[in-house]
């Protein structure tokens, strides 16, 4: 369960989201609609615990501002705009994220698989980030938010840069 309580971000004077609420409970599928600018990536990285601002918003009854280690692993986050390491191998991205994550060896070599086979990267293990294409930056891109099995799947415009096929 999400619920965001009177959230309001502010940069400088700009007020970006003024007293948003929003409850989203387990099993449901919830979108964010508004023109740009808005504040709808705003409040996506909030309750991924990637701006703060003032209100409250808890995640499986953890308070963000609270338990903050516990809701970076408790949300996955496909973000808009891919910004991955370039210089790591598509294999050593995705196995630096499960250990920071916490997954340990078994847990860790089954998610590796798993997700590996679910996101079609197989064939680019071995590739530099760098050299991918952008649909292969964002099957990466949703590879890292899943390897860990998060309860809640956050995602920033997910379908941008795919191909018909690949959405």
């Amino acid at each position: 369960m999400i619920k965001i309580e009177n959230f309001t971000k502010k940069y400088n004077n700009y007020i970006a989201v003024n007293n948003f609420n929003m409850l989203c409970k387990k099993g449901e599928i919830t979108g964010i609609i508004g023109p740009n600018g808005a504040g709808k990536t705003t409040i996506l990285k909030a309750i991924t615990g990637r701006h703060f601002g003032v209100g409250k918003i808890t995640i499986e009854n953890h308070d963000i501002n609270e338990d903050f280690s516990i809701i970076r692993n408790l949300t996955g986050f496909v973000v808009e705009q891919t910004e991955l390491p370039g210089e790591y191998t598509v294999r050593e991205y995705l196995l630096i994220k499960a250990e920071l994550h916490g997954l340990k060896k078994e847990a860790l070599k089954n998610a590796f698989t798993d997700i590996t086979k679910k996101c079609s990267l197989e064939d680019v293990l071995n590739f530099k980030i760098k050299t991918l294409s952008k649909g292969y930056k964002e099957r990466l891109n949703f590879a890292q938010a899943l390897i860990y099995n998060p309860p809640v799947l956050v995602l920033d415009e997910p379908v941008t840069g795919l191909d018909p096929s690949q959405i």
